[in-house]
């Protein structure tokens, strides 16, 4: 039975290659929404001197007169900023929602404009997530000429960049999959290491006075090892994805983007709803389910299909 020793370490070993992909995948991303979250609430709790005249247009700003950097803005200016921080959190989990291409079968050529078409459609998302980071560079720079110290703008950069560079390391896991000779030589084996080890069955299967007494055992045990290697392959198959798709292999075990996503939009809401109370407010519980903050649609609900699965299926059809 020396086959499954060796099988099980080769297929474990990718398991555990798939679950290291998938600890840096969560690292990443809980660094790219909160620094998105320290961002937002720089700009909607820090106090600047601003000069000239008001938003309103209601007189001028005084020598010493401290604002939330988002009052230097008017009303248009806000739902803009607004936008910019909710249709960054849409992008996101679009682009996370979006197919991978890499799969055994493209390498074969009729099957290679398909992966053209994704590639084509995850570069086309992920444009759109860096044009939000460097407009939210833009709007502290905006805010900068407005009054912002240079030393706060550049520790907020710092939280930009910090963004940029985790959503690369995402990009790096989302767009390569695990090599793929070791995931094909990992299904070939599997598939002929039954008939392989036949002799060692056959052993197994004959008693000591040479009849086949034993078959039964032999082969249920057969089954059994043939089931088991299947089950870790398919794990390994299923971690091997980070980000799966609905109804995708490895859903159960992939990150939720569009929960964690959502659950950042709401904390973004709240900083904004209490950033010009003072502080020491109590803070207030809020239900998940049904909260007056709530004052948008999930974007888990907005990112599904209207930017992605129409694009994607208009695309694959084409």
């Amino acid at each position: 039975m020396h086959a499954h020793v060796h099988v099980v370490p080769f297929t474990t070993q990718g398991i555990g290659m798939g679950f290291r992909r998938r600890e840096q995948a969560l690292r990443d991303l809980s660094q790219v929404l909160g620094c998105t979250r320290s961002v937002w609430e720089a700009v909607q709790t820090w106090k600047i001197q601003p000069k000239g005249p008001k938003p309103s247009g209601q007189g001028v700003y005084t020598a010493g007169e401290w604002v939330r950097a988002v009052e230097a803005y008017d009303r248009v200016q806000q739902r803009e900023l607004q936008h910019l921080f909710h249709s960054f959190l849409a992008a996101l989990i679009t682009y996370f929602d979006c197919v991978r291409a890499g799969r055994a079968r493209h390498t074969v050529g009729w099957h290679q404009e398909e992966q053209a078409h994704l590639f084509c459609t995850l570069r086309e998302q992920r444009a759109i997530v860096d044009s939000h980071i460097s407009q939210m560079r833009r709007l502290i720079q905006d805010v900068k000429v407005k009054g912002l110290p240079g030393g706060e703008a550049h520790r907020i950069d710092n939280y930009i960049n910090m963004i940029g560079v985790g959503f690369e390391r995402l990009c790096a896991i989302k767009e390569y999959r695990t090599p793929r000779a070791f995931r094909a030589f990992a299904r070939v084996y599997i598939l002929l290491v039954g008939a392989m080890y036949g002799p060692d069955y056959i052993m197994l299967a004959r008693s000591d006075d040479g009849d086949e007494s034993n078959i039964i055992f032999a082969l249920v045990y057969s089954c059994l090892i043939q089931l088991v290697m299947a089950g870790l392959f398919n794990v390994m198959l299923g971690l091997e994805d980070a980000f799966a798709r609905r109804g995708g292999r490895g859903q159960l075990d992939s990150i939720k983007v569009p929960e964690l996503v959502e659950a950042a939009r709401r904390q973004m809401l709240r900083i904004e709803s209490e950033a010009s109370q003072p502080w020491g407010t109590p803070a207030i519980k809020e239900e998940w389910h049904n909260s007056a903050m709530n004052r948008h649609a999930p974007l888990s609900e907005q990112a599904t299909s209207a930017e992605l699965d129409t694009r994607r299926d208009e695309r694959l059809s084409e």
